[in-house]
């Protein structure tokens, strides 16, 4: 019985993101023609299309099917998709994760972009707000970096990564919602490197038993992001590292490969690092919530006081793995067969996003 919960379980997630997509897709393509074109001002524009993309599509729409297909209430909701609660040193180690991510991001998408390039792809994007004063680079920080970061990471790693990693495995459940967020971004310039940096985001999330890593993450990446294109618009900055990666390929292919190898290198060392530490603080975190909370059971009248040798005097898992299984889910790891009819709507879901991807690639429909 349980396991057929499972199973329905994984066809109602993927359902929910069924539904996201389609009405994602529909929405770019009718922007693409034009459908918020009427409107006037650019950062008009913008901030509807956001606003119906990023508050209704990605966050409220999963939010309000999730209830009606699992009759959960809101509050629930949010405990599904692992909205808990991390301490100011989490925080400060995934800012720095942030940091690291954007690097490997600028890296591997000017990486790919030479790779698409050389085979005669030009990607259409870009335009819209140009963010060229301060009320435009806050614009930009809300449309372009905090809203994503909740919203996108609500979808993905909320809906997909926890909806699924209980029936085919935390890492599984990495891979895959990583590559339905690469996929989601609509277009194949934008996919390598986002289904990487997911990658990094989802792994945060399991290490932390908590969605607010990739958020931190996701938000420290797009900010960064809108940060310097105003620092460029303005001329108050007049290096551009995307330019100098592009223009060290031009001069020399062995360099550029010897320069970004290193580099990311580096950074996934230092990104190894930090996670292990994000591991440590977590398992800190959780042993002192479960010291106050028996505490207080006992003592409800008397202040609670944590020492630090009482966090030490339990065994700690010595491995990310082992504290999923801990402190996650003790069956993140087991796997479970998925019968064909229940993977109907993940299928539907992979078949739509590489079509429409691919169209990206040969007409530059969205």
């Amino acid at each position: 019985m349980e396991e057929r919960d499972r199973e329905k379980r994984f066809a109602k997630v993927f359902g929910i993101y069924l539904a996201v997509l389609i009405t994602f897709v529909v929405v770019r393509l009718c922007a693409a023609f034009g459908l918020f074109s009427n409107l006037g001002d650019e950062v008009v524009v913008d901030a509807v299309s956001t606003a119906i993309i990023q508050i209704g599509i990605m966050l409220l729409l999963p939010f309000i099917l999730y209830m009606a297909f699992f009759h959960q209430k809101p509050k629930q909701v949010f405990s599904d998709f692992k909205f808990k609660r991390i301490g100011i040193k989490a925080i400060l180690i995934c800012i720095l994760l942030g940091l690291l991510g954007y690097i490997i991001n600028l890296y591997s998408s000017t990486f790919f972009s030479i790779i698409l390039n050389s085979l005669g792809y030009r990607y259409s994007g870009g335009g819209g707000v140009e963010y060229d004063t301060i009320p435009k680079l806050l614009f930009g920080v809300v449309s372009v970096a905090l809203l994503p970061a909740i919203c996108e990471e609500f979808t993905h790693r909320g809906l997909l990564l926890n909806g699924t990693r209980k029936l085919w495995g935390y890492k599984t459940a990495i891979i895959v919602s990583s590559i339905f967020f690469g996929l989601m971004h609509l277009n194949i310039q934008q996919f390598f490197f986002a289904t990487i940096l997911g990658i990094f985001m989802a792994y945060s999330n399991i290490t932390a038993g908590s969605i607010y890593p990739s958020i931190i993450m996701h938000f420290m990446n797009n900010f960064i992001n809108v940060l310097l294109s105003y620092l460029q618009t303005t001329g108050i900055l007049k290096f551009s590292l995307s330019s100098f990666i592009t223009g060290l390929y031009s001069y020399s292919v062995l360099l550029f490969i010897l320069v970004v190898t290193a580099i990311l290198f580096v950074c996934l060392v230092a990104f190894i690092g930090l996670i292990k530490l994000l591991h440590k603080t977590s398992i800190q975190n959780k042993k002192q919530e479960n010291i106050i909370s028996d505490c207080a059971a006992e003592q409800t009248q008397t202040e609670v006081q944590v020492e630090p040798e009482a966090i030490n005097k339990s065994t700690n898992p010595q491995t990310v793995s082992e504290w999923a299984e801990t402190y996650v889910a003790k069956n993140d790891t087991k796997k479970f067969k998925v019968p064909l009819l229940e993977k109907i709507p993940f299928i539907l879901c992979l078949f739509l996003s590489i079509l429409v991807t691919t169209f990206t690639f040969i007409w530059g429909v969205v």
